[in-house]
C-alpha cells in the first residue's frame, strides 16, 4: 500500500515541475559561473613556492 502511495505521489511531483522553469537571472548567472567555474586561489600556496 504504501508503495502505491510513493508512486502516485512521484508522479504527481514530477507532473507538477515538467512545466516549472525559473526565469533567467544574468546577475545570479555570473555569482554562480564566478564561484563554480572560476575557484580562487589559495594565497599560501604562493607564499611556499617563493
Amino acid at each position: 500500500m504504501k508503495e502505491q502511495f510513493d508512486k502516485k505521489l512521484a508522479e504527481k511531483i514530477k507532473a507538477s515541475f515538467s512545466k516549472h522553469e525559473e526565469p533567467f537571472d544574468p546577475k545570479e548567472w555570473e555569482k554562480f559561473s564566478d564561484a563554480y567555474f572560476k575557484p580562487k586561489r589559495k594565497p599560501g600556496l604562493f607564499f611556499g613556492l617563493l
